[in-house]
């Protein structure tokens, strides 16, 4: 077992090297683009109207995946019919509906409590997707078979100023440093 100094002595190296990497990686980026990055290639502004907008069906989202037994594809099934392009490029119905249903059985099944934790975004580009608008809609889980606290990620997906959809899915054990 570590020793709290320890820990902390190689945590702080992680950060270290964590933090050298992404100076090389902001480096090559600036090589790249002629030393010019500006911040309005990589995010927009959102303004709590737009962000109570993504709350707000974020929410609708989650209460269809709460509405039946993790294990059923429905809910998932009726989120992918209405979710974003991105989504229905990237996975198949079926393949969408197992992979929620899979995650959220894993970690312990039905519900038992959430709650919002906020709006992070906007991003004009995500990592596996393509350039668009992007935001993801946080919630703290408790499941009913789990001790573990989840996390739940929405990411939407806007285009041509329409209505924020699904674009992806993801929901962990969250990190014991995050409580």
């Amino acid at each position: 077992m570590l020793s709290r100094r320890t820990f902390w002595a190689m945590s702080s190296g992680v950060a270290a090297t964590t933090m050298g990497i992404l100076d090389v990686a902001r480096a090559q980026t600036a090589k790249a683009t002629g030393g010019k990055i500006h911040q309005g290639e990589f995010l927009f502004w959102m303004d709590s109207a737009a962000r109570a907008e993504v709350r707000r069906v974020a929410e609708a989202i989650a209460y269809t995946l709460d509405s039946e037994p993790p294990d059923r594809p429905q809910p998932a099934l009726r989120l992918y019919a209405m979710g974003a392009k991105e989504l229905q490029q990237r996975y198949s119905a079926n393949d969408f509906a197992q992979r929620v249903a899979q995650s959220r059985t894993a970690l312990g099944g039905k519900v038992r409590s959430r709650v919002f934790q906020g709006v992070d975004g906007g991003f004009r580009m995500l990592p596996n997707l393509p350039d668009g608008e992007y935001c993801i809609a946080v919630f703290d889980l408790l499941l009913t078979n789990g001790d573990l606290m989840a996390t739940e990620q929405f990411t939407l997906s806007r285009s041509s100023g329409y209505s924020w959809l699904l674009a992806n899915h993801y929901i962990g054990a969250k990190p014991f440093y995050r409580y």
